[in-house]
């Protein structure tokens, strides 16, 4: 899955949780203008400075909520990043154990191929020697 369809969902998932909480207000919104006319059938109302101030409170709760989503999601991306560094080490680490491993393999493929070489030299000096 490409970033850019992670981010997609990611988009719609918020989205979506912002039409929830959207909703959620809506009702609570309601369930308190139903309480304020029962305790004040007179009125059947809500006053605007009243309408105003539960409109504020309901858009402070959403800000709220949003807030949260992103610190989540700050400390989400934030532990994958960390886990994505350590990985990065881990296989820097596993990188260079191989090439030391490398590395003494060629030397000791190099060794042993002098060792051969001064063998088959000597023999050879032996041979024309006699």
């Amino acid at each position: 899955m490409t970033r850019l369809e992670r981010q997609k969902r990611e988009l719609e998932r918020l989205c979506e949780q912002f039409k929830q909480i959207t909703q959620s207000n809506k009702s609570e919104l309601q369930e308190r203008r139903k309480i304020f006319e029962q305790k004040e059938p007179h009125r059947g109302e809500i006053s605007r400075s009243e309408n105003t101030k539960i409109t504020k409170e309901m858009a402070f709760a959403e800000y709220q909520q949003a807030l949260k989503t992103l610190q989540k999601k700050l400390d989400e991306s934030t532990q994958r990043e960390n886990a994505q560094k350590l990985k990065i080490k881990e296989l820097e680490n596993e990188i260079q154990q191989l090439q030391q491993a490398k590395n003494e393999s060629s030397k000791q493929k190099f060794s042993q191929y002098e060792e051969e070489r001064n063998q088959s030299n000597t023999k050879l000096q032996k041979e024309e020697s006699h």
